[in-house]
């Protein structure tokens, strides 16, 4: 059972490293079927952002997690479960002839179609966003703690509109 990413299946600018290894699993799942046919069964589950301690603790250090939400499928994260019940599923005798699969978990994320456009529009906001998270993170040092990001996206489009200007 290999555990792979959205990025797996789609790349996004100044992730390189994260994106080649997942796609490498695509790779090393297909290899392995070949090697072991139906004996041993290789396939990939691929969830969106999930719902985890971590991610949820990340939250209040900065407002990626609330831009991924807002970015996702559905509005919200992928939950542990729904990952859980697809590695179930194909760790069982129900799926005993599944072999060299990918299964997405991601509401559907990764099903419409984005052109260069988008795809540089979506990657000049992501740059925004995290130059964003990077300054509050700054702010956060130097100032005491604040509340949370309301989900306000003013900022990020400002930061977006900064940065189409140069």
């Amino acid at each position: 059972m290999l555990c792979s990413s959205i990025l797996g299946q789609s790349a996004i600018g100044g992730y390189a490293a994260y994106v080649t290894s997942k796609h490498a699993l695509e790779g090393l799942k297909k290899a392995a079927a070949q090697e072991f046919g139906v004996t041993i069964r290789v396939n990939n589950v691929i969830p969106a952002f999930t719902s985890s301690e971590a991610l949820d603790a990340a939250a209040s250090i900065t407002p990626f997690v609330e831009y991924m939400r807002r970015h996702q499928a559905g509005g919200r994260l992928t939950e542990q479960r729904e990952v859980s019940a697809v590695v179930a599923w194909l760790l069982s005798d129900d799926s005993i002839y599944v072999s060299a699969q990918s299964i997405l978990v991601d509401g559907g994320a990764t099903s419409s179609f984005s052109p260069p456009a988008e795809q540089q529009r979506l990657g000049a906001e992501m740059s925004a966003f995290m130059q964003e998270a990077a300054n509050a993170q700054e702010e956060k040092i130097e100032k005491p703690p604040q509340t949370a990001p309301t989900g306000d996206d003013s900022a990020v489009l400002q930061a977006t509109r900064s940065s189409e200007d140069l």
